[in-house]
């Protein structure tokens, strides 16, 4: 588990391992760490790892934002 806070904007991020997020003797946990934070206004956003390749389905994200873009760009073109 990695906890990052971030004073400047209140917020705090807790990353968790695939098994972390499984485990759930160590989500019940994080109540403390909840209520703690609430206390001072804080966000608390907890990122869980999923069960995917990495390496696919960040190229699959990039391959889709290229082509978001080089849609828009042609969009763009046709009403100049």
């Amino acid at each position: 588990m990695l906890k990052i806070v971030h004073d400047d904007e209140k917020y705090v991020e807790i990353w968790l391992t695939n098994a972390e997020s499984q485990d759930t003797v160590l989500r019940e946990g994080l109540k403390p760490l909840f209520k703690e934070y609430k206390q001072k206004k804080y966000r608390v956003v907890i990122f869980s790892s999923g069960k995917g390749d990495l390496l696919t389905l960040t190229k699959d994200l990039l391959k889709h934002t290229l082509e978001v873009n080089a849609r828009k760009e042609v969009e763009a073109e046709k009403c100049r």
